[in-house]
């Protein structure tokens, strides 16, 4: 069974539920892992609550995570870390993160930093809606796709 794991701390409720709802149709394990409890009615997925620190639920889902898998990140710097570990990498957008992007991903990441630093906002999207979601279920299904065809 392909495992999915979200890291869950700023994960949009329109997708948590979607996800949610596909993994039942599709026999996927899901398992957010977030510095606080996931809130949801349905039952079919797993919580790992991290410690409150740095990179501590960056850490749960490297360390556990296997080539088999699909990690779901709005964290570039995790990505990153995924990428080289040849994990299915994707964020919430449908933006899948590979070795030929991640690269460019980390330097638009690290001048939108640099930009709040200086008091600026970056270029980060605040709204997500059936726009957003519709290109994330286009690359998750294009993304789970390519571990069939490998495995």
């Amino acid at each position: 069974m392909i495992k999915v794991w979200i890291d869950a701390d700023s994960f949009p409720t329109l997708l948590k539920n979607f996800i949610l709802e596909y993994a039942e149709k599709n026999y996927l394990e899901i398992i957010f892992v977030a510095n606080k409890p996931i809130k949801s009615d349905k039952q079919n997925f797993k919580m790992i609550l991290a410690e409150n620190t740095k990179d501590s639920a960056d850490n749960i889902i490297f360390e556990n995570i296997t080539e088999k898998d699909i990690a779901i990140t709005r964290d570039i710097l995790l990505a990153e870390r995924l990428v080289q570990k040849n994990i299915k990498t994707i964020n919430d957008r449908g933006t899948y993160f590979s070795k030929e992007n991640i690269k460019k991903k980390v330097e638009e990441r690290n001048y939108d930093f640099n930009l709040a630093q200086l008091g600026f906002s970056g270029s980060k999207e605040k709204n997500y809606g059936m726009k957003e979601l519709t290109k994330f279920r286009e690359c998750f299904e294009k993304t789970l796709k390519k571990i069939y065809q490998e495995n």
